[in-house]
């Protein structure tokens, strides 16, 4: 199942504090890069498919060294 555009966005929102954040669409999913090196690729699972909003989460905290 290819991750919706949706939920990309939806990452990048979590990410946006941090700078240089890039991604790139390849085989129906998304790879997110952080300062030009590839750090996440994001891939929605059959069995887990519920949305952000289902799960009762708005905003991610935390921190990416």
């Amino acid at each position: 199942m290819a991750s919706s555009k949706g939920y990309l966005d939806f990452i990048l929102e979590q990410l946006s504090e941090l700078e240089d954040i890039s991604h790139r669409a390849m085989m129906g999913e998304y790879i997110i890069y952080y300062r030009g090196t590839r750090r996440f690729l994001l891939r929605r699972e059959k069995d887990n498919d519920m949305s952000h909003k289902e799960l009762g989460i708005t905003k991610m905290s935390g921190s990416i060294a």
